[in-house]
């Protein structure tokens, strides 16, 4: 029996050889998965059961031995989001939104200073990238407890203010109904958890997992209310607000592992209603100072450029503000 993962990422030419290896073959994909793609005309069309850009299973769709579902897609982004996922694959020509400006919306109750300004941002709906100066040296570059206590911190006064996430719905036609759906923390309106905590390194994770407990305990949260996760095992998810740590913060230089595309997309594109990528300071010094490496290899999501290019242009389409830590927290 052969099992095929992503099997929508594969196209028919390379699935004819492994093809011949098993009398029993069973395909799993996502037709409305974002990364990676084919190279061509923007192939993620969202209507039920149509990508003619993508090989497999559509060609066995007459098939007797072929059975196919359709699944819940992976979230495609609201007006607010489109320069971030414009910036991940600018060869295409159009990309369509879900949700006209206004239609998901956070609001927020009595925060001050640092955290109502952070939040309000993340309210607008565009993506936010906080970086932080002044902080204690880190253990490691996936041992980072000082920028882990700063979005425990926001976290922390956000849940203390309050705050309720609203979608206007829309019928199977995308008109709106009139109805808006409210979600607040112990009051969830459906599975999707409201705020999750992303991080790409194992230990990262561990540590916002820690933070992520001592919040539950203090405000009575459950998982739907908050949790914190790889970006690997996110894959397919989407929650409403995404507080992630950018995979390159604390890096030295770029390599295969924290510049990958996969995970940075992943990381942009769960979040509902909005987006706060949280980093050390540097991120531009950083890529301006990186050596030149190959292009992304094909199959790849973003276009052909070299790594630090295509990360410069995802960096410049956050609103992006920068906290001085004192005494080093």
């Amino acid at each position: 029996m052969l099992f095929v993962d992503e099997a929508w990422q594969l196209p028919n030419h390379l699935f004819e050889l492994p093809s011949k290896l098993a009398p029993i073959i069973v395909g799993v994909g996502d037709i409305g998965q974002l990364p990676p793609l084919e190279i061509g005309v923007n192939p993620w069309r969202g209507d039920p059961g149509y990508n003619p850009y993508r090989a497999w299973p559509t060609a066995y769709v007459g098939d007797e031995r072929t059975w196919s579902a359709e699944l819940p897609a992976v979230w495609r982004p609201t007006a607010q989001q489109l320069a971030l996922w414009r910036a991940f694959y600018p060869e295409w020509a159009e990309l369509d939104c879900v949700a006209a400006p206004g239609d998901r919306a956070m609001e927020i109750e009595g925060l001050a200073g640092v955290a109502q300004a952070v939040w309000t941002q993340v309210a607008t709906g565009t993506p936010v990238l906080l970086e932080v100066d002044g902080l204690d040296e880190p253990e490691a570059a996936d041992v980072d407890l000082p920028l882990i206590a700063v979005v425990e911190n926001l976290l922390d006064e956000l849940f203390a203010a309050g705050f309720a996430l609203k979608k206007v719905l829309y019928d199977d036609t995308g008109v709106p109904t009139g109805q808006v759906e409210t979600s607040s923390p112990g009051a969830a309106s459906s599975d999707e958890p409201l705020v999750v905590v992303l991080a790409t390194r194992n230990q990262a994770v561990d540590d916002a997992i820690g933070a992520v407990e001592r919040l539950r305990d203090r405000y009575g949260l459950t998982e739907n209310d908050l949790l914190a996760s790889t970006v690997d095992s996110w894959q397919g998810q989407t929650n409403g607000i995404t507080v992630a740590v950018h995979p390159l913060t604390g890096a030295a230089e770029l390599d295969e592992f924290n510049s990958a595309f996969g995970r940075l997309a992943v990381t942009c594109t769960r979040a509902t209603h909005g987006l706060l990528v949280v980093s050390r300071s540097g991120l531009d010094d950083l890529l301006s100072a990186a050596p030149a490496r190959p292009g992304t290899p094909f199959g790849e999501p973003g276009n052909r450029h070299l790594p630090r290019q295509t990360h410069q242009r995802i960096l410049a389409t956050f609103n992006r503000g920068v906290l001085t830590a004192t005494n080093g927290k």
